[in-house]
This record gives structure tokens, C-alpha cells and sequence, in this order.
């Protein structure tokens, strides 16, 4: 019987690099956001500036060898090693190196021909997976300088914006923005130092397996409940050996698995959470080495059944702030925390919360949380930079700290101002498909709901009343022009909710039917999108223009914002041309020279409709009839 090899080690970046690898087919796309880019650039800053001469550890990676091209099938890890690829062809084209640095970069990217040293031209990540994204990558990364041609450049930004583009080269896009972005707000940085630290500092242990077969279970085993709680484990060992009583450290052990054991898999989130309480900064290391080289070595917290009381402490502010009951804080607390956590995926604002809980318990509770949700949804709609918002959430901790009342934590406007101006605008433009416009309608039902019962959040769904693709010769295409629907399709005002699953038969249906075969019992408990849908017998321009003001007033309401209103405000009295002209400012102007040759440009380049219309400043109608004019097919 043959002997399955399975190898492990531990490699540098540098090494990892002289390896070529190949996402399979059966692999996912690449799906990092630019929050999590920005995150691992802001971690490898942080680490380099503190603990320079350290090995930073990135993760675990797992492949199989391929005996077909010798490349290495990466089952997982790819989506830090893609973040890597991309980030040394965007410095070795952006960093402002020499000749050599750019060619070490170079080399870690792309092999040239080299028919002397009969070398294959040859992709150091060779991506597999359905879609164009191969060749996007070698087309439009790769080559050296290629990511500074202008032209080039522009698609990439494109790309980044556009949800029409394969989901990886989507986000490709958007990893070569960020980094971008990352080195324009830190330009202290000196990037051959942050290069060098990256190569040789940064370390990942693979694993490999001689079959799929092998290589799959690896992959289970490394991603089941033991290894997640890894952390956990390391920490509770390391604390109870310096509690010296039996029966304490046996009474300490219990309480903690009971506690690991009804968190589960979120137990090494929740001692994230209390780490930043401790600290009140970002994390910039792995958990470990935050707990042990930032609290323990420097004596924030001693070792033992100190830090065993503040974990236990933690779970109570935990359990009474995330996972609430209604006799303590109330409908409207508990209806506001369930639609944040199950409308929207990112916790770290739970800190925070936990954080006043530790300070003033349920006094203004509610008041707090509203205040803290709200100006972390606004920050994220506004664009603010992911640091920047972790930033803002210990700002709030640290002045919880400082204030010796609830009160005066409410007062402090500094900790909770954001642009009212900028949201405004932004939330009176096309919302659909952006972040957080989920979490956003299901706090206008909140404002509608009733405070003597729980909302419900399971299966909820945007809905456009009028649908984004109406049949020919429908009523929507006969009560809305093709200029009116690009207008009003995804505004909030042309937004509603739904308790079921999508039906595009349903949603396309005439609006007395839709209400009936669609919305009928599936928006009973969503008191505001039922008053939408009962108060109106049709659904036209004026219904969307008046919903559309109501929304905003509602969030205006919602947001506490008194200073600004909406352009909507002023707009009373334009046709629909005008409306357009809100939001499109060269709409129904006349075109250019310069402008058709730049249309003609981004349509050739396979740039969509939407991406082309906030190019350009016009809506879809005069996008399309345009390139009709100039000879081009236009589905």
C-alpha cells in the first residue's frame, strides 16, 4: 500500500513566493473587501513599527500537488495570498522603487519569456476559478508598469465600483484601490522597509497533501471547533497555572468552559471584545500576543484570577448588552440590538456597548445605543476608513470613561458628530445594492413598530415596488419612461421590505397584483412598508417622489439630524427632466465630441451602463440612446 505523505512547515513570505500556485476551479472567488486590505496593511504597519525584529504570523495555508504543471493547488489560504500578489504588483509599479527592487517584486508576480533559459512566460498565482479572471489578471496586473497606464488604471477603478463584474475581479479591483488609498493616507511609510519587513518578517505554516482526497480532510479538521478555540485554550492555560488553591483553579476551569462552551464558536471574538475594552485600540496583532505582550508584560492586567474576573465580568456585560432581556432593558433596546446584529455583519461596535454596560448598566441604555449605532452606520455609509471607525468606537470608550455620568457621555456631541451634509446626499441617491441599506429600512420599521413586542428579523429582503426589469408593454412601462425608471429604481423611496424569499415572477407583476400575490401576508410585521403598500391603490412617478420624501424625513428623524434637508426639500415644482438633473447633472445636455469619445471608450473597454452613467453624469436612457446613435448594439 502506498504511504500518503503529509508535509508541514513554516515559511516566509519571500519563500512563499518562490513557490507558483493555482486556484482550483472548485475553489471560491476571491472575496476580501477593502476593509479587510486596509486591516492587514494598517496589522503589518502596527507590527513592524512595535515589534520590528519579530516574526509576524499570518495564518495557515493548505495545498495539494499538482503532477500536472508541478503548481501547488491552493484548497486554503487564498485569500491572503491573493492580497499579497496584489499588493506587490501594485507597489512594484506605485512604490516609487528602483530598477532592482521592482524586478525582486516583479519576480514574485510574474515570470517573463526566457526562450535562452527555455522559460515559459509564467503567472505566480494562476487563478482557475469560473470566469475571465485569469486573463483579467494577466492582462491587467501583471505586466510590469501595466497598473501605471492610465487607461489601465481607470478600468481597475471601474471594475472596483461596478457589481456587474465577476465577483474576483470585482474585488481584485477593489484590493488595488484600497492599497492604493492605504499608501496615500499613510505617506510616512517607507516602503522599502515596510517591503523588507513583509518578506522576511511575515510567515505563514503550510500544509500539504499528496491527494485531494487528503488534502480536503486536512482542510476540515484545521477549520472544525478545537483549532478556532486555539487562542482560548492558550489563555486559559497560561492563567490558571498562576492560580495556586485546587478547588479554585478546578471552580475557575468550569465557569470557563461553561461559558467557552455556550459561545462556541464566537469564543475568541468575545476575547477580542475584551481585549479592546482593556486597551481601547485597534488590534494590531494576533489575540495571543495582544493579551500577552500589550496587557500581561506591561502589567495593565496581572496573569491569573485578576484576568479570570474580568473575563467572567465581560460575559455578563456581554450577555445583558448582546444578548438582552425585556424585563431589564426593554422592547425598543432589544428590537434595536436585533436588527443591528442581524442585518449586519460586523461587530465591533459591541465593545463599546459593553463598555458603558461596565460603566452605567442600563441607565440611558437605550439613549446610548441608539446614539452609538447611529453614528456607526453613518460612518460607514460616509465612506470613513475602517481605522478611522475604530477610531471613532474607543473615542466613545474612552470618554464613557472619563465621565462620571451617563448624562454627560450623551452631552458630548464630538464623540457622536459625523457629516449630516455628506449622509444626506449620499442616502438621497441610488441605495440599493450599497452596505448597510438593509439595516438602515429596518430602523425606519423600528420607528413604526410598536415598544410591547419583539421585530422580527429572520428572513428579510429588499423589494423594488417598481422592479428593476419590467416586462415590454408592462403598466410599469407604460406609467414610467426608460429615463424615469433609471431615475427612481433604486432609490430608498422605490425600496420596501419583505418576510420571504425573492420571486422575479412576482416582481414584475402590475402593482394590484403585486400587492396581492406578493406582499399579502409577508409584510405584516413590517409596520412601515405595510402603510407604504396599503396607502396606494397604483404606484407612480408622484408615489415614488412623495415616498422618497417621506423616507428621508424619516431618517432625518431617525438620525437626529436638524441641520440639513434634502435637495427632494426643493424639488416640488421640477418635471422629471429636472429630477434627473439632481442626480445626473449632464443629463439631456447636449454631447460633446469629447464626451462621445470617451463613451465610446468605456463601452469598448467593457465598462457597464451604471459605471459608465456616474462617469459621465447621465442618466441610462441618454446613455443608451447616445451609443444606439453612434452605431453600437446596446442589450
Amino acid at each position: 500500500m502506498e504511504i500518503k505523505k503529509i508535509e508541514y512547515g513554516k515559511l516566509s513570505v519571500i519563500d512563499i513566493f518562490n513557490d507558483w500556485y493555482t486556484v482550483p476551479s472548485y475553489q471560491r472567488h476571491y472575496v476580501w473587501e477593502p476593509d479587510n486590505v486596509q486591516e492587514l496593511l494598517y496589522d503589518f504597519k502596527d507590527a513592524m513599527k512595535e515589534h520590528p525584529n519579530e516574526e509576524y504570523f499570518l495564518g495557515s495555508y493548505i495545498f495539494q500537488n499538482n503532477k500536472t504543471d508541478g503548481n501547488k493547488d491552493l484548497l486554503d489560504g487564498q485569500q491572503r495570498i491573493t492580497t499579497l500578489f496584489l499588493l506587490f504588483s501594485y507597489l512594484r509599479d506605485f512604490g516609487g522603487l528602483d530598477a532592482d527592487m521592482q524586478h525582486t517584486l516583479h519576480s514574485l508576480v510574474y515570470q517573463d519569456e526566457n526562450k535562452l533559459a527555455r522559460k515559459k512566460a509564467r503567472v505566480r498565482l494562476q487563478y482557475e476559478i469560473r470566469g475571465d479572471v485569469a486573463d483579467f489578471i494577466k492582462e491587467h496586473v501583471v505586466a510590469k508598469g501595466v497598473l501605471d497606464n492610465h487607461e489601465n488604471w481607470y478600468r481597475i477603478k471601474e471594475n472596483a465600483k461596478s457589481r456587474n463584474e465577476n465577483v474576483s475581479i470585482n474585488h481584485i479591483c477593489s484590493t488595488l484601490v484600497a492599497c492604493k488609498n492605504f499608501f496615500a493616507e499613510n505617506p510616512e511609510i517607507n516602503i522599502v522597509e515596510y517591503l523588507a519587513y513583509i518578506l522576511n518578517n511575515v510567515v505563514m505554516i503550510y500544509v500539504s497533501a499528496s491527494t485531494l482526497e487528503d488534502a480536503f480532510r486536512l482542510f476540515s479538521v484545521m477549520n472544525d471547533r478545537g483549532l478556532k478555540l486555539a487562542n482560548a485554550d492558550i489563555l486559559k492555560a497560561s492563567n490558571l497555572e498562576k492560580i495556586q488553591d485546587r478547588e479554585e483553579k478546578a471552580y475557575v476551569a468550569r465557569k470557563w468552559e461553561s461559558m467557552q462552551e455556550d459561545l462556541g464558536d464566537n469564543f475568541d471574538r468575545f476575547l477580542s471584545y475584551v481585549r479592546t475594552m482593556i486597551l481601547k485600540t485597534r488590534q494590531k496583532m494576533n489575540l495571543l500576543d495582544e493579551y500577552e505582550k500589550e496587557i500581561f508584560q506591561k502589567g495593565v492586567i496581572p496573569k491569573g484570577k485578576t484576568f479570570f474576573d474580568l473575563v467572567f465580568r465581560a460575559y455578563e456585560y456581554y450577555c445583558r448588552t448582546i444578548e438582552p432581556e425585556v424585563a431589564e432593558v426593554g422592547y425598543a433596546y432589544v428590537n434595536l440590538i436585533k436588527v443591528i446584529k442581524d442585518t449586519y455583519p460586523s461587530t465591533d461596535w459591541i465593545p463599546t456597548l459593553m463598555f458603558y454596560y461596565s460603566r452605567f448598566k442600563t441607565e440611558n441604555l437605550y439613549e446610548f445605543a441608539s446614539k452609538m449605532i447611529h453614528k456607526y452606520l453613518a460612518d460607514i455609509i460616509c465612506g470613513t476608513v475602517l481605522t478611522t471607525r475604530y477610531e471613532n468606537l474607543n473615542r466613545m470608550m474612552v470618554a464613557i470613561k472619563n465621565a462620571k455620568t451617563s448624562e454627560e457621555v450623551l452631552k458630548d456631541m464630538y464623540i457622536f458628530q459625523f457629516d449630516h451634509k455628506k449622509f444626506m446626499s449620499i442616502l438621497n441617491m441610488d441605495v440599493y445594492g450599497r452596505r448597510c441599506t438593509k439595516t438602515l429600512m429596518m430602523l425606519m420599521e423600528l420607528k413604526y413598530h410598536s415598544d410591547e413586542r419583539e421585530i422580527g428579523t429572520g428572513i428579510i429582503n429588499i423589494e423594488h415596488i417598481l422592479p428593476q426589469n419590467p416586462g415590454i408593454g408592462s403598466e410599469w412601462t407604460a406609467n414610467f419612461t426608460a429615463e424615469q425608471r433609471n431615475l427612481y429604481t433604486h432609490k430608498i423611496g422605490n425600496l420596501s421590505l419583505l418576510t420571504r424569499k425573492k420571486n422575479l415572477s412576482f416582481s414584475n407583476l402590475g402593482f394590484s397584483e403585486k400587492k396581492l400575490r406578493y406582499f399579502n401576508g409577508k409584510i405584516d410585521t413590517l409596520p412601515r412598508t405595510l402603510k407604504i403598500v396599503n396607502s396606494h391603490e397604483q404606484w407612480l412617478p408622484e408615489d415614488i417622489e412623495y415616498n422618497q420624501k417621506k423616507a428621508l424625513e424619516d431618517i432625518r428623524e431617525i438620525f437626529e439630524i436638524h441641520d440639513v434637508t434634502s435637495v427632494y426639500d426643493d424639488a416640488k415644482e421640477l418635471d422629471y427632466k429636472q429630477k434627473a438633473k439632481l442626480t445626473f447633472g449632464m443629463a439631456y445636455e447636449k454631447w460633446t465630441d469629447e464626451e462621445e469619445a470617451k463613451l465610446i471608450r468605456l463601452f469598448m473597454n467593457k465598462v457597464s451602463i451604471e459605471d459608465i452613467m456616474q462617469e459621465l453624469g447621465r442618466n441610462r436612457g441618454g446613455i443608451i440612446s447616445r451609443l444606439k446613435r453612434l452605431g453600437f448594439v446596446v442589450e
